[in-house]
């Protein structure tokens, strides 16, 4: 795997894929609060799919007997 020299090779902008997540953000009317609406739902799946990860990291942890590191 090649090394990352983030001044060199990548922006924090890159890094996140900004430029695509913030093209997600689409209002359907013009209903002033809907953007709003938006980003807090777009912003619980991905809180959502951070306690995902996290969970099946520790579980996979617990399977390996690495309780320590798990909890």
């Amino acid at each position: 795997m090649k090394k990352i020299h983030w001044q060199q090779d990548m922006s924090y902008s890159h890094y996140l894929a900004l430029d695509t997540l913030l093209e997600l953000q689409n209002r359907r009317s013009d209903q002033h609060d809907e953007m709003l609406f938006i980003i807090i739902h777009q912003t619980s799946e991905l809180w959502i799919q951070l306690c995902l990860h996290e969970l099946h990291a520790a579980m996979d942890l617990i399977k390996a007997d690495k309780l320590r590191t798990a909890f």
